[in-house]
């Protein structure tokens, strides 16, 4: 068995030290940041100004959504834990999770004022009098001036966001619980929160508040380019150049023990558990020996 399946604090690097991955993570977060403020300030800020959308209609979603995220959240704190593949603990629902939202968020840019998904079909005798094709799914779901077809659009925009509630907690749970575990102390964890997800946050959060003044026709494309273009390759990334490397104790200090190896550990203790057996057993039958023997 590997003598290196439990390893000291002091052998594991500090995560937060490398600049590499200080980069990663900052990118992945502003671009999902940046992604997902769009997708949710999309109700109020594009859909009901734009296309009348109901506002009882909005506030009957988000219960929904509501509801869905709270049950999928206590399915994954429960069954999280116990997801581990040959790329590592939590990885498989981190992905799942992203891509539902990447999913959710191409679905939900088809209904963008001006979708720049769609091509441009104004002048042709396909034109559906919005300058696009008839048989483009932005019009087949996308109300008229006349709101003819609300109800598909009403209907799709509840996809969408169950789609949303559904990969939300499915990815960010995982995402936060792998690095609390891939850092090597509380300080680490504290440096990689600060300097890579909060300014990466706050930086997402910025730049969509002006796409959403500035652009607000095309903000759910652009949403989605930033969720899918950027945020899906970096979270690649980081799944392939960051581990879950350790797994702190009671004391969250001590006694660092590599996931991956966390089978193996249990069988290298249950075979020192055997031997230690039959030492015992072999010792007493020595002494019963000698006794019997004198």
């Amino acid at each position: 068995m590997d003598d290196d399946v439990k390893i000291d604090a002091s052998d594991l690097d500090m995560l937060s030290n490398s600049w590499f991955t200080r980069i990663l993570l900052f990118s992945f977060q502003a671009a999902a940041t940046y992604g997902s403020f769009i997708f949710f300030s999309s109700a109020f800020f594009i859909l009901v100004p734009s296309y009348n959308l109901s506002v009882t209609w909005n506030s009957a979603v988000a219960y929904i959504y509501i509801t869905v995220e709270i049950g999928a959240t206590m399915l994954v704190g429960y069954y999280g834990d116990r997801v581990i593949s040959r790329w590592g603990k939590r990885k498989p629902l981190v992905l799942i999770g992203y891509l539902l939202n990447c999913i959710a968020s191409i679905f939900l840019a088809q209904l963008s004022v001006v979708n720049i998904f769609t091509p441009d079909s104004r002048g042709s005798s396909n034109d559906d009098g919005e300058g696009y094709s008839k048989n483009s799914l932005h019009s087949l779901i996308v109300p008229n001036s006349n709101n003819e077809g609300m109800g598909t659009f009403q209907v799709w925009f509840l996809f969408c966001q169950l789609i949303n509630a559904l990969g939300t907690p499915l990815y960010q749970i995982p995402f936060n619980s792998w690095f609390f575990e891939s850092t090597k102390n509380v300080d680490d964890y504290s440096t990689i929160q600060l300097w890579c997800f909060n300014l990466g946050s706050a930086f997402g959060y910025i730049l969509a508040i002006l796409t959403l003044y500035q652009y607000p026709q095309t903000a759910l494309s652009w949403g989605a380019v930033s969720t899918i273009g950027f945020g899906l390759p970096l979270l690649v990334a980081i799944t392939y150049f960051i581990h879950n490397r350790v797994i702190r104790d009671e004391d969250g200090e001590n006694d660092r023990v590599t996931n991956q190896d966390q089978d193996q550990d249990k069988v290298d203790i249950t075979i020192s558990t055997q031997n230690e057996y039959k030492s015992t057993t072999s010792k007493q039958s020595i002494v019963t020996k000698n006794e019997a023997g004198n």
